[in-house]
């Protein structure tokens, strides 16, 4: 653990939750006393417990909480002089292994070390807990508006979850809360959420549309402008970035739900625009049969994006000689796959389907010969931290991220990643600016030097005629 701004070496991450939990007491009308990284023994954690008791009113750590043997505090808490714990362990999710006590009088809560984790149970137990010893309204700072959700949504039994939420409006200005997907240690997507929804212990599904209260995390949130939804690229990013120099008033948002998702949150009217990039098997042409497919040929705008080098993301060198799907089946060979919905799932599965056809044999039989087929990710990002952790040996995702992590890469296959407006929205402002920078001259630059494998042509931003027909 390091602090924010030094050189990462390996095995080494940024200490975030210092400065999230501080900006979260400043919010709650607390004053924040940061004590630093302690190193992870007895004696160190010990005499930063009894500093921290000495000046301060409440005291919150951070990280060695669970069942781990080096999770030293939940014994070392318990153990202390005039403490008295109150709770070691919650029913909630994220946030299990959190110990609330009470050490000479003070409050003391040992929050996870997973970033949303922490940050979840500071708004539940913590913030509370700052406003009421401050004489303060407990709930003033956190509205509740009520709303529906995006899509199904599937939780564990037995413990409630607090699930992020991003807020859009509908073209009739009606919320959706759309659930973020990613793990308790995922905090650029917990930045980016507005509030949570609380799910009951005993519920397992909760259905589309269904009703439910947003727990705003701010009462200051404010409609973003420009709302992107569907598959992630890294060249969204680069947009994003561009943008923010550009016009800093227009406030995007982007939620990663992949190509499919993205086509249906058009249908409802749910996004300004969508990233996709869909193979239709039948005709070879991307993402325009699918546009006919749904219907949506007079309520969309497909604008050219650019081409991505898609292939098989493996370590360095590549020392297991993968080279094609064919691999994937060899023994000891682990893969990991991207989520159902997404376009390098299509792809994926479609090489496999041929794969399936050559050997005559059903698909389902021959995907159980994959060890790590069910494994999925949800971005190229998570393909790629999962083979430079060595947890799995290949995926399959674009060059840039196996570039940016210094994986090997073997290439596949060129694919075309578009963009589909919403047509009722192409007079917005910041629609018209996503789509000038992404017809910029600057734009190619930064992706020639930011990202290897995406590749602009001379009708990137140009509308596409929507006529089903294959094109280069």
């Amino acid at each position: 653990m390091v602090t924010p701004g030094s050189h990462l070496t390996g095995a080494k991450i940024y200490d975030i939750n210092a400065s999230a939990l501080a900006a979260a007491i400043r919010d709650a009308g607390g004053s924040p006393i940061i004590l630093g990284i302690t190193q992870d023994n007895e004696r160190a954690i010990s005499d930063a417990l009894v500093e921290a008791l000495k000046i301060s009113d409440i005291v919150l750590t951070s990280g060695s909480t669970s069942a781990g043997r080096r999770d030293l505090l939940p014994r070392m808490i318990s153990s202390m002089e005039g403490s008295h714990v109150i709770a070691d362990g919650l029913a909630v999710k994220p946030g299990k292994p959190t110990l609330a006590a009470l050490v000479s009088g003070k409050p003391l809560f040992a929050l996870p070390g997973n970033p949303t984790s922490a940050l979840m149970v500071f708004h539940e137990i913590v913030k509370p807990t700052i406003r009421r010893l401050a004489g303060r309204d407990v709930d003033d700072t956190r509205p509740v508006i009520e709303t529906s959700l995006a899509f199904k949504t599937f939780s564990a039994r037995g413990r409630q979850e607090l699930l992020p939420v991003h807020l859009v409006t509908d073209e009739l200005g009606r919320h959706l809360a759309y659930p973020v997907l990613s793990g308790s240690g995922a905090i650029t997507s917990f930045a980016l959420a507005d509030g949570f929804i609380k799910i009951a212990a005993d519920r397992e599904i909760l259905d589309e549309g269904e009703k439910v209260q947003v727990h705003l995390f701010s009462s200051n949130i404010r409609p973003p402008d420009l709302v992107v939804i569907g598959s992630h690229c890294i060249g969204i990013d680069l947009i994003f970035r561009m943008i923010s120099i550009r016009e800093q008033h227009i406030l995007t948002k982007i939620i990663n739900v992949g190509s499919i998702g993205g086509i249906h949150a058009l249908k409802r009217g749910e996004a300004d625009l969508a990233g996709i990039h869909l193979l239709d098997e039948q005709s070879g042409d991307y993402n325009t049969p699918f546009i006919e497919k749904l219907s949506l040929r007079d309520r969309v705008v497909l604008i050219r994006g650019y081409s991505r080098e898609q292939g098989f993301i493996i370590a360095k060198g590549n020392p297991k000689g993968i080279h094609d799907f064919e691999d994937l089946f060899r023994p000891g060979i682990t893969f990991i796959n991207r989520n159902m919905g997404s376009g390098t799932r299509i792809l994926v599965d479609m090489n496999l389907s041929a794969i399936a056809r050559k050997r005559q044999i059903p698909m389902e039989q021959l995907t159980e010969q994959i060890r790590g087929y069910d494994l999925e990710a949800k971005s190229h990002s998570a393909v790629a931290s999962a083979i430079l952790q060595g947890r799995v040996d290949v995926g399959f995702g674009i060059r840039t991220v196996a570039e940016q992590n210094d994986l090997g890469f073997v290439s596949h296959s060129l694919e075309r990643f578009d963009f589909a407006v919403n047509k009722s929205r192409m007079h917005k402002d910041s629609v018209a600016s996503f789509i000038e920078v992404l017809r910029s001259e600057e734009f190619r630059m930064l992706l020639e030097k930011e990202a290897p494998g995406i590749f602009p042509d001379r009708n990137t931003g140009n509308a596409i005629p929507l006529d089903n027909k294959p094109r280069p």
